[in-house]
């Protein structure tokens, strides 16, 4: 028992004695024990309102430490809805580019233009032999 506690029985125990002994001492020792059994009960009604302070102060702290959370989590959530809005609108708003094309389909399909004199004309003479004509 804390030092408070037992002031507290003490006093109590005493106060029943007190008012006991107007009847002797049997009066006196039935009033001491009346008062410790009531002051050991208010200790511990004292003891069950402290644990349930601190029981309810935990639980408000753990509910505001939730509710930061959840404000953390709906920021981030937020964040990212803009990030991902931001970055639609630029990929809406850029022109499509064109279509791409490999060096080489470059130069297949500028070789396989019409006409005499093209590069494919100036391969084939040059693998077979002779002028390429129409």
């Amino acid at each position: 028992m804390a030092v408070d506690d037992a002031l507290t029985v003490g006093a109590s125990t005493a106060s029943m004695a007190a008012a006991g002994a107007a009847l002797g001492p049997i009066g006196a020792g039935v009033g001491a024990a009346v008062g410790l059994t009531l002051g050991l009960m208010q200790n511990k009604v004292q003891k069950d309102a402290e644990k349930e302070a601190k029981k309810r102060a935990r639980k408000q702290r753990e509910r505001a430490r939730k509710a930061q959370v959840a404000a953390e989590v709906a920021q981030r959530r937020e964040d990212a809805q803009a990030r991902e809005a931001r970055n639609r609108a630029i990929k809406e708003s850029s022109e499509a580019r064109g279509p791409s094309m490999a060096s080489a389909d470059q130069l297949l399909q500028s070789s396989m233009s019409g006409g005499p004199g093209t590069p494919y004309d100036q391969y084939m003479a040059s693998t077979y032999g002779r002028p390429f004509s129409a």
